[in-house]
């Protein structure tokens, strides 16, 4: 299933623990599948249309059209999907195949995003938006921002969950909530972490 959404911006990226391998090298993940068109442009290299079963690299952006989609199976077997006018840019984790040990840090902007966790340790996984820092706990997200107001920093994010849990954080204030299954928290430049239900976010 893929979302729309206006504009997802997304920061994510994998260095394995091969040391021997440059990091701009690395293939981080596989397209699982593509809706319409998507499109993928290493760091350094022409854009070029992407389709299923094509690689990902770290520090590839990859993009969709207006009303296209895209789904990304990273090599810690998290999911990533992504609707229409949608922006990822593979940038860092650290994770190791045989150990299932590491770290990943997911910058989003604006947009709807569905997150599904792999095989990294819940604990070692972030995400960052705008607003929140978002810690997950065995999970499947859906996650929107959205702006609210004509400021730059005019955005709130919702964040719901679908399955397992997430422990929400206001950048500025520190205030914190967890959300459970069919639940869901949101968050602005307020600071306010606020409680609701999974069909609160729009």
């Amino acid at each position: 299933m893929f979302l729309r959404s206006n504009a997802i911006v997304v920061a994510m990226g994998m260095i394995l623990g091969v040391l021997s391998t440059p990091a701009t090298a690395a293939n981080v993940g596989t397209v699982s599948d593509v809706q319409k068109q998507a499109f993928g442009q290493p760091q350094g290299q022409a854009k070029s249309q992407k389709f299923s079963r094509d690689g990902v690299l770290l520090q590839e952006m990859l993009e969709t059209i207006r009303d296209g989609g895209l789904k990304v199976k990273f090599i810690d077997a998290t999911t990533l999907s992504l609707g229409g006018d949608t922006t990822l840019v593979v940038d860092e984790m650290v994770f190791n195949p045989h150990t299932n040990s590491g770290k990943s840090v997911l910058k989003l902007g604006l947009g709807v995003f569905v997150y599904v966790s792999g095989n990294l340790p819940k604990g070692s996984v972030q995400i960052e938006t705008p607003v929140a820092t978002i810690g997950i706990r065995g999970t499947k997200l859906l996650i929107h921002n959205k702006k609210y107001g004509p400021g730059v920093n005019d955005i709130r994010t919702q964040v719901g969950v679908i399955q397992g849990g997430a422990d929400i954080a206001n950048k500025k204030t520190g205030k914190r909530l967890s959300v459970d299954i069919g639940a869901s928290g949101s968050t602005d430049q307020s600071g306010d972490v606020n409680a609701g239900v999974l069909g609160d976010i729009d």
